[in-house]
């Protein structure tokens, strides 16, 4: 690592936890939680139209939509269910992020500051890739719940309409 990427990788810690202790000196910034909402909430149709693929190869020959591609499932769900099919499971999927951002970030800075502290180190190999493993773990851990209930709300979907019944 050349001196000006080191001298970059041990300022930046003090810099942002400075500035994240005076936006927010008891908890995670609030930037961290809403850029997560915000990316989620942008990207909830991509999420949308995967699951709905995915979901679409499990079922019945009979029953599936057959999308050609993510741009198919997108317009295919805009059309047959209205715009606002696109945006279902957003809320869960935003908590999620936020969620994942805060667990994630917190627990990567507890543990490098644990393991330097236990190896006598300062920013070290072991440090990074210790805070980076317990931090997916963490993130992981506390993004789940949302994950799966954002999951189920994204396939719902009304039935095709040439497999409607009609009403009385």
């Amino acid at each position: 690592m050349s001196s000006e990427a080191q001298s970059t990788t041990t300022h930046r810690t003090p810099i942002r936890d400075s500035v994240a202790a005076t936006v927010n000196p008891t908890g995670p910034p609030p930037t961290t939680t809403a850029s997560g909402a915000a990316a989620a909430i942008i990207s909830n149709p991509a999420e949308v139209a995967i699951v709905r693929m995915q979901v679409d190869k499990s079922l019945p020959a009979a029953e599936r939509r057959n999308y050609r591609n993510v741009g198919d499932a997108l317009v295919r769900a805009g059309k047959e269910e209205g715009l606002r099919a696109l945006w279902k499971g957003s809320a869960p999927n935003a908590l999620r992020a936020m969620a994942l951002n805060c667990g994630a970030l917190a627990s990567r800075d507890q543990t490098k500051e644990a393991v330097d502290a236990l190896l006598g180190t300062n920013n070290g190999v072991g440090a990074c890739v210790g805070g980076a493993m317990m931090s997916g773990i963490v993130g992981a851990f506390f993004s789940i719940p949302f994950d799966s209930v954002k999951t189920q709300l994204q396939r719902m979907q009304l039935p095709h309409r040439s497999v409607r019944k009609p009403t009385k």
